[in-house]
């Protein structure tokens, strides 16, 4: 690999993750301690991520403690893009549809 940016770590320091310059997402392993060893790069999947050198305002991207599973910022043009939907006071929306019954 040629470098990277956006680095994440897994939250028991065990993994570090990046996306290399060609857009891949790749996780390395590591073992933390007074003998500090690293462990090969694995290509883990492909994102629409890249990046040209200049500054990094924060990731594109987050991992989850275990590191399982990855959370990415994606295009709304992306056609393979699925949209989240986040509802906000959902108490008191089901406190409404209660009520109203």
């Amino acid at each position: 690999m040629n470098g990277g940016a956006y680095p994440r770590w897994r939250r028991d320091g065990r993994e570090l993750y990046y996306v290399a310059a060609n857009g891949d997402l790749v996780g390395v392993g590591v073992t933390p301690g007074a003998t500090f060893g690293v462990g090969a790069s694995t290509v883990l999947f492909r994102t629409n991520f890249g990046f040209t050198g200049q500054p990094l305002t924060g990731a594109p991207y987050d991992v989850r403690a275990d590191g399982e599973r990855f959370l990415l910022a994606v295009s709304p043009d992306d056609p393979n893009a699925t949209p989240i939907r986040t509802v906000v006071n959902w108490p008191a929306l089901m406190k409404d549809k209660t009520a109203s019954k």
